[in-house]
Formats: C-alpha cells, sequence, structure tokens
C-alpha cells in the first residue's frame, strides 16, 4: 500500500472516529468535550440547530437543561470533509 493511501485511510479513521466520540459525548452529557470536538471555523446544521460547531455545544446543554432529550442515531449520517 502506498503512503499516501494509508496516510487517507488513517485521517479518514480520524475523522470516524472524532465523529462518533462527539455524538457519543453529547448523548453523555459531556458539554466540555463535546465542544472541543469543534474547531472555531466549524459549521452544524441539524434539523433544530445551524451554527457554529461550539455553539451547538451549548445549545445542546441548554435543551437538555430544559428536560429535552435529543439522543443521535449514528448509523445514518454524512460528515462535511
Amino acid at each position: 500500500m502506498d503512503e499516501g493511501l494509508l496516510q487517507s485511510c488513517l485521517d479518514r479513521e480520524a475523522i470516524f472516529e472524532l465523529v462518533r466520540l462527539e455524538r457519543f459525548w453529547r448523548d453523555q452529557g459531556e458539554w466540555d468535550r463535546l465542544a472541543e470536538a469543534y474547531v472555531d471555523d466549524s459549521w452544524v446544521r441539524t434539523t433544530w440547530f445551524e451554527g457554529a460547531g461550539r455553539e451547538f455545544a451549548e445549545a445542546s446543554r441548554v435543551m437538555a437543561e430544559r428536560g429535552t432529550r435529543s439522543t443521535i442515531s449514528s448509523g445514518v449520517w454524512t460528515p462535511a470533509i
């Protein structure tokens, strides 16, 4: 396997793992970890939110504190890379 292909596979795996953890941290209420999963210029679009990634983490925390529970189905998603 050439180095470029190997690096591409490793990069893809790292992205999938980060997305998996981001969803896990949200479902577990790990708000600081969730916020850290996003870079400064990240953008999130869901059925109930559109905005910066760290703002999404805060909005998720507020929603959870109000008693609204939303979990993520990690089986269907398309990351924009």
